[in-house]
């Protein structure tokens, strides 16, 4: 199922890298070319992302769950570019801890997905905390409309019941939303035993209760062969994008 041209795996069961830049990612990137304060790339993986702001000699932190997905990165990194990387391994959000108000940017993609409503609330505090006044975090997440779930009707019955994270999906009941014609062909490495799923309304409602105000939110799709668009494409709407940022 995995098209090496398209996307790596991870080693850890969390999915794989996407290798190509959605609009929030060509954003973080862009806008690190100004940053006046350090940048984090919240979950990583092989670093894609943290590579390209390498480039301009921005220092830069590299978080993510698994020790060899960094020590990777670091093999990757030009050796007159190392002294502009930081890397962190650890859980987001229970084990990174920043000074308030000292960094420029958080570029988070693909992550928040892994990530249950509680964690998600204390992620988005955090992140809030440590940037600085007009810093901007930089979001990808699933969405709902994806393909291969059949998950709409359960996510819209828990958003009228007024629940905050309506779109929690566990292992119980991961097969139920997942079309059976589909997902025999997941393999194991790729299915976790969690997911979770936003709409721009849930997400821009939980980003400004944490303080955020909303710059861009969109719908896109990732530009997939065939094969996987099956999977995880979604009309147009199978991730979304936002860009919040920090008020004065």
């Amino acid at each position: 199922m995995v098209d090496d041209e398209w996307v790596r795996s991870s080693l850890n069961q969390k999915g794989v890298m996407v290798k190509q830049f959605s609009n929030v990612s060509q954003a973080f990137i862009r806008d690190a070319a100004s940053a006046t304060h350090d940048l984090i790339d919240m979950g990583c993986a092989y670093g894609i992302a943290t590579l390209a702001v390498l480039e301009m000699k921005k220092h830069i932190i590299a978080c993510d769950l698994e020790q060899e997905h960094l020590a990777i990165l670091k093999q990757e990194t030009p050796e007159d570019l190392l002294p502009y990387l930081e890397l962190r391994q650890g859980y987001f959000p229970y084990d990174f801890d920043f000074e308030k108000s000292t960094i420029s940017g958080v570029h988070c993609s693909y992550v928040l997905h892994f990530l249950t409503g509680e964690e998600v609330t204390l992620a988005l505090k955090s992140v809030y905390d440590w940037l600085v006044p007009e810093g901007c975090f930089y979001l990808s997440a699933a969405t709902p409309y994806q393909k291969s779930l059949t998950f709409i009707d359960e996510f819209n019955r828990c958003e009228v019941q007024g629940e905050d994270f309506p779109g929690q999906i566990n292992l119980k009941t991961m097969s139920q939303f997942i079309r059976q014609e589909r997902l025999h062909c997941i393999p194991e490495n790729v299915l976790p035993d969690f997911t979770h799923v936003f709409t721009i309304e849930i997400l821009t409602k939980a980003l400004k209760r944490a303080g955020f105000t909303i710059e861009n939110a969109h719908y896109f799709d990732i530009n997939f062969p065939e094969q996987l668009d099956h999977f995880f494409g979604g009309n147009g709407r199978g991730f979304l994008g936002i860009i919040a940022r920090k008020p004065c």
